[in-house]
């Protein structure tokens, strides 16, 4: 799907990012789903538009 794997890397890096500091900061499930659910949206989306252009 992602045919850019520096692209795809800095993707993964940022919601790992923000998942360590969801649960760092003992957020509910429901918000650490939710930045999950976010980011594979914003990777998904970035490759379309990446394919695009």
């Amino acid at each position: 799907m992602v045919t850019d794997e520096g692209f795809a890397i800095t993707v993964l890096a940022a919601v790992i990012a923000a998942v360590v500091l969801a649960v760092g900061f003992d957020a509910t499930a429901d918000i650490v789903v939710a930045t999950l659910a976010l980011g594979a949206v914003t990777a998904l989306t970035e490759t379309r538009l990446h394919r695009r252009g």
